[in-house]
């Protein structure tokens, strides 16, 4: 058996190795900062930060700063669609378009209705990438107002038939 101490140890060593190669990576790609945390259940094992918040006032990463969440929620929303698959609200296979009526993108390949739930979730829609319209604003465009301009927009390929990250995807099955 491995004791408290040996196992500490252990874990000490894959945390610097971690550290020290993560971090030459950071700075070889120039990530401006992070903080990074390492949890088991309910107890924190470590923390660390690397870089800056704030490089042109000399302001060090640390607990406190503050980052974009990104695409982080998208596990929330990808958490959310799949309750509403379990609960048989909803269905993957479903045209989006029934659960959602006010999406109406302009379709090149086919019917908007032929795009699913699960090509939304999969990135495999059609869908733009990207609405970069107030994106990082303090006062961001409402999800109705992201389908309205994603309805503005034309697909750019058949649903199922390529892999393309999609922000507006997303935006839309938070909408739904």
């Amino acid at each position: 058996g491995t004791t408290a101490q040996e196992g500490n140890s252990s874990l000490n060593n894959v945390i610097e190795t971690f550290k020290s190669e993560y971090f030459q990576d950071l700075e070889r790609d120039k990530v401006t900062g992070l903080s990074i945390v390492l949890l088991n259940r309910d107890s924190i094992i470590w923390v660390d930060h690397y870089g800056w918040e704030n490089k042109e006032v000399n302001k060090e990463a640390d607990s406190d700063t503050e980052y974009l969440i990104g695409s982080v929620t998208k596990l929330f929303t990808a958490l959310s669609v799949m309750q509403l698959q379990e609960n048989t609200s909803i269905h993957l296979d479903s045209s989006f378009q029934k659960y959602l009526p006010a999406f109406a993108i302009r379709s090149r390949f086919g019917s908007v209705s032929d795009i699913t739930v699960r090509n939304l979730l999969t990135h495999h829609s059609g869908i733009p990438e990207d609405n970069w319209i107030r994106k990082f604003s303090k006062h961001p465009l409402s999800l109705v107002e992201v389908t309205n301009n994603i309805n503005n927009t034309y697909t750019c390929f058949p649903p199922g038939k390529l892999w393309v990250y999609s922000n507006s995807g997303y935006c839309l099955l938070g909408h739904m």
